[in-house]
């Protein structure tokens, strides 16, 4: 027993047309437009004085010697700029204070190090040493597994530790 849907569909367009003209024969003719508001008073601003003739005159003589001037001058450059005035941080008590250690490695039987390094208000930037590089007139000299060794440029000798994170465990006692 197959019932076809096409009757049921011409069924249902044919009760909503039906509701749709009953709708329209019973809609309400006697609508009227609402009464027009009136605007709030509108205060009348005076006009400026027009402007005499010898200010009309001047102002024109202005406006020509700009339309007379010309655009470029051969002789016109820019106003020498002042020299940027050096700012000279005071020197840092230790050069790798700013330096963390965060491994060690080895390439070709050469050591080296990853380090992250702030600078200011930016993110921390990592770089890569190798014993004899330098960064920021520190010299890499030594990588032992834990820490490192640099040197300045007057001989002073820095080590800085591997700081090594160790996650909290909080484990209950056993009883």
């Amino acid at each position: 027993m197959s019932l076809s849907l096409r009757p049921l569909l011409l069924l249902v367009a044919v009760v909503l047309g039906v509701a749709v003209v009953g709708q329209v024969i019973r809609l309400d003719t006697g609508w009227q437009a609402p009464a027009p508001i009136e605007p709030a008073s509108v205060e009348i601003v005076p006009l400026p004085a027009a402007l005499t003739d010898d200010e009309r005159l001047g102002s024109l003589a202005t406006l020509n010697a700009l339309e007379e001037a010309p655009l470029f001058w051969p002789s016109r450059r820019p106003p020498p700029e002042k020299p940027a005035e050096p700012v000279e941080s005071p020197p840092k008590e230790d050069p790798v204070e700013d330096v963390r250690l965060l491994g060690t490695f080895t390439s070709s039987g050469q050591g080296g190090v990853v380090l992250s390094i702030k600078s200011g208000k930016d993110e921390p930037r990592v770089e890569r040493l190798t014993v004899g590089e330098e960064l920021d007139g520190l010299t890499l000299k030594n990588v032992s597994p834990v820490a490192v060794l640099f040197e300045d440029r007057q001989g002073g000798q820095h080590t800085l530790p591997l700081e090594i994170e160790r996650p909290q465990i909080n484990a209950m006692p056993a009883d």
